[in-house]
C-alpha cells in the first residue's frame, strides 16, 4: 500500500506519541500518510484531510486508540469499503490487538501487502411504528442492545425469530451480538464466545428475571424482532455499538438482520483470534 489514512483517539494519554511513532514508521516504509483533520489542533505539521475524503484518497485506515475508536471509525466510514487496522493505545483491545511494540511490524505488513484480511459481519436495524413508518438505525459491528434506559424497573420484551414468537423475557435488556461483539457486552451478560468467521448471531438477556432463559445462538440469516411486551411499564431504549439511545415505544417493533455491509479488518501475519482471546481473557491462568 502506498497511502494510508490515520484516525486518532485524542482522549488517550499517549495519542500524540503514538501518532508520531506511526507516521515515522510509515514514512520510513515508503508510505504516504494523511491524518483525520480532527487532529488539526495538535498535528498541524502533518498532512490533514477530512474523513469524508478518505474513501477516494487512501487505500486503508489505521486506527489509533481502543476498540471504541474502531467502532466509531466504522460508523464514520460506513459505505466507504476501506479496510481498517487497529493499533492499540487503549485497554482491552480485541479489535485493536496490535500493541505499541508491534506497530512497525504491522505497518511493514501494510506497506508490503502481506497483512491478512478479516471480513466481519454487521447487523442492520430499523424500528417500525404503528403506522408502518420506518426509522433506520446505524449498522452495528458489535451489538444492538434494547435496554430499560434509566428506569430501575424490570422490563418485559417479546422476542421473535423468523416470524415465530420465541419468548417473553423479563430482564434489564436484550443484547443481539455479532461474532465480533461476542467478546463485548454479550460476553459480560453471560453469552458464549464465537470465532470471528462464525456465521451466527448471539441473543443474550441482561440479568434475566427467569434463570431458565439462556443465550441463543442463531444463524446470521435469521430475522430477529424485539418489542415491548404488554405487561412492561418501561419504554425500551435501543443503542447501536454503545451509541444512540433511540426510544422503542409500546406500539413499535425493532427488526434486526444481517447487514449487506461488512467491515474488513487488517492484521499482521501472526494474528490469531484464539491467541488474542487467550491473552485478553487470561486463559490458562490460576
Amino acid at each position: 500500500m502506498k497511502k494510508i489514512g490515520i484516525i486518532v483517539n485524542w482522549s488517550k494519554e499517549r495519542a500524540f506519541e503514538a501518532l508520531q511513532k506511526v507516521t515515522t514508521s510509515a514514512t520510513a516504509l515508503g508510505m504516504e500518510v494523511v491524518v483525520d483533520d480532527r487532529a488539526a489542533a495538535v498535528a498541524a505539521k502533518l498532512p490533514l484531510a477530512p474523513l469524508s475524503s478518505f474513501a477516494t484518497t487512501v487505500e486503508a485506515v489505521v486506527v489509533l486508540g481502543g476498540d471504541g475508536t474502531v467502532l466509531d471509525a466504522v460508523k464514520r466510514l460506513q459505505g466507504s469499503g476501506l479496510p481498517l487496522m487497529g493499533l492499540n493505545i487503549g485497554s482491552l483491545g480485541y479489535l485493536t490487538c496490535v500493541g505499541e511494540n508491534e506497530f512497525h511490524d504491522a505497518l511493514r505488513s501494510l506497506a508490503e501487502n502481506s497483512c491478512t484480511s478479516d471480513v466481519r459481519t454487521t447487523i442492520s436495524a430499523h424500528i417500525i411504528d404503528a403506522t408502518g413508518a420506518l426509522r433506520k438505525l446505524p449498522d452495528a459491528l458489535n451489538e444492538i442492545v434494547v435496554g430499560r434506559g434509566t428506569s430501575g424497573r424490570l422490563a418485559w420484551f417479546n422476542l421473535g425469530i423468523n416470524g415465530e414468537d420465541v419468548a417473553t423475557i423479563g430482564s434489564d435488556g436484550i443484547v443481539v451480538a455479532t461474532p465480533t461483539g461476542s467478546t463485548a457486552y454479550a460476553l459480560a451478560s453471560g453469552g458464549p464466545l464465537l470465532l470471528p468467521d462464525t456465521r451466527a448471531l448471539v441473543i443474550t438477556a441482561i440479568s434475566p428475571h427467569a434463570l431458565s432463559f439462556r443465550p441463543l445462538v442463531v444463524p446470521d440469516t435469521a430475522a430477529i424482532t424485539i418489542s415491548m411486551a404488554p405487561q412492561s411499564t418501561v419504554t425500551g431504549v435501543v443503542t447501536t455499538d454503545g451509541c444512540g439511545g433511540c426510544e422503542l415505544a409500546a406500539n413499535e417493533q425493532l427488526e434486526l438482520k444481517l447487514s449487506p455491509h461488512s467491515v474488513t479488518l487488517l492484521h499482521h501475519a501472526a494474528y490469531s483470534p484464539c491467541t488474542v482471546m487467550n491473552r485478553k481473557l487470561g486463559w490458562g491462568g490460576r
